[in-house]
């Protein structure tokens, strides 16, 4: 059974995408590259399909844009699994930020692409196109 391209139905508010964005840029260079997302990329015959696995992130924290035909995705871990009132012997969950690029193939229709997040994956439906399409900038709602 083929997959749907089909908008999902369930409204969700969109993430604010400066915010989480200028987090990303004052947070501390080290930890960027801590979390580098691993990713998939499908071909079918009228789509491609992006998995990004993100165990352990939100979706509010997840940021996706396209900007010359580059794909990004950007957020930020935030450290919820440990209370200051706990000492701690070992301590190595950690607030940690992530950008990852993708070049997407010249046919990727990126007008009309979907973004969708669930248990842990980000997956994005690009459909194709029969002409070159490139988009300056565009934020993705994730759903």
């Amino acid at each position: 059974m083929k997959e749907s391209l089909i908008y999902p139905g369930e409204y969700m508010p969109p993430v604010n995408a400066a915010v989480v964005l200028e987090e990303l840029l004052l947070s501390r260079k080290e930890s960027i590259g801590k979390i580098h997302p691993k990713i998939n990329l499908e071909e079918y015959e009228d789509y491609y399909k992006l998995e990004i696995r993100m165990p352990g992130i939100k979706r509010s924290e997840i940021v996706v844009y396209i900007h010359d035909n580059i794909l990004s995705v950007a957020g930020k871990q935030r450290e919820s699994f440990c209370s200051e009132e706990r000492e701690l012997k070992i301590h190595e969950f950690d607030t940690a930020c992530f950008q990852r690029h993708v070049f997407l193939p010249h046919n990727a229709d990126t007008a009309f692409m979907s973004a969708e997040f669930r248990k842990g994956i980000l997956q994005l439906h690009i459909p194709k196109t029969n002409e070159p399409l490139f988009l300056k900038a565009r934020q993705i709602i994730v759903y």
